[in-house]
């Protein structure tokens, strides 16, 4: 393989890896919404913002670089993102408009900008050397970044603030199973989550902190099945109900419901919301299609997803009922990780 080309390689197997790691962020609220979306301009990846409606999508970013991983700021006045030059990553800040573009950081090797704090003052990001993964969280006020821990590991993924911003959340391979860890944003505590299965993966905290969500599979519980605990892990209940896989399990901003995939056959999928107590099942999608990287606007009242009907992944937005689904992007190359702003 050209040594050009491999950075390029990488760059769209963490893309697809991210595809349900991400989340949206901003305070709740009401009004309109932009999507922030990632596609290609020119054989480069560049950021796109569309409206709603599917009008007005505009190119914000346009350089020889890859630029990539989206993130509003909690007040929609900033998108923070990624640059990848030859092997240079960077971390830019850009205004909503695309305007005043300002580096914050630069790496060498793989780097993997992953999250926002809930309060908008930290970033999230990872960087890789020979699969020693060091966590890092960037401070935006006063600026500095700070050396979480390193992970020796072959697999991570799903690195992520708690909603309150005091803990970070990660995925990791072992030599026989995936495990999820929480350490504290200082690196000075790092515990389990759901230790005593075989298979724990994509957790997510719920809003007031009380409770988690994760996929859990093991030798005798086939593909994979959601269940959600208290904190300690006590009070565990399986809120999957069918021979499908699960993934992909993400509260509303409200913390009273659950969004998450249903997995029917290597083509086909289905978005799922649940109430939080176990009741209220329901399909959201027509399951024909493979449906992806599906979240919350920040206020819960809609969902954005990736949808492969036409052969490539396009975005699309729906009432969070399931009404209303919207094509937002339409062309002939795969879009990815879309993320909604705050109501502005």
């Amino acid at each position: 393989m050209n040594s050009r080309n491999k950075p390029i390689l990488i760059l769209i197997i963490m893309l697809l890896c991210l595809s349900s790691c991400d989340k949206s962020t901003g305070p709740d609220g009401s009004g309109h919404y932009k999507i922030a979306y990632v596609s290609y301009t020119d054989d480069d990846l560049d950021i796109y913002t569309v409206n709603t409606d599917g009008s007005n999508p505009t190119l914000l970013t346009d350089s020889v670089a890859h630029e990539y991983y989206p993130f509003w700021s909690p007040d929609g006045q900033y998108i923070y993102y990624q640059s990848l030059n030859e092997d240079v990553n960077e971390i830019y800040r850009m205004d909503a408009d695309g305007s005043n573009k300002t580096k914050l950081n630069e790496f060498g090797g793989t780097l993997a900008l992953v999250d926002i704090s809930a309060d908008g003052s930290k970033l999230l990001f990872w960087h890789d050397t020979n699969f020693q993964y060091d966590i890092y969280i960037m401070s935006l006020w006063p600026p500095g970044t700070t050396h979480v821990k390193t992970i020796s590991t072959s697999y991570l993924e799903c690195v992520r603030f708690t909603p309150d911003g005091q803990n970070i959340m990660y995925m990791m391979a072992s030599s026989t199973n995936y495990l999820t860890y929480m350490v504290s944003i200082d690196g000075s505590t790092t515990v389990p989550i759901a230790d005593d299965v075989d298979d724990c993966f994509d957790a997510s905290v719920s809003p007031d902190g009380t409770r988690i969500a994760c996929v859990f599979q093991d030798s005798e519980n086939g593909p994979g099945e959601i269940i959600v605990c208290d904190i300690d892990e006590s009070n565990r209940v399986n809120f999957s109900s069918s021979d499908a896989a699960s993934r992909s399990p993400r509260w509303s901003p409200d913390g009273t419901q659950l969004l998450y995939m249903e997995i029917y056959s290597p083509s086909i999928t289905g978005l799922m919301i649940i109430n939080a107590d176990g009741t209220g099942r329901t399909l959201l999608t027509d399951s024909t299609s493979y449906l992806y990287k599906a979240q919350w606007s920040p206020d819960g009242s809609k969902i954005c997803y990736l949808d492969n009907r036409d052969g490539d992944w396009e975005v699309y937005i729906m009432n969070s009922d399931g009404s209303g689904k919207t094509k937002l992007t339409d062309n002939y190359i795969d879009d990815s990780t879309p993320t909604c702003s705050p109501a502005l």
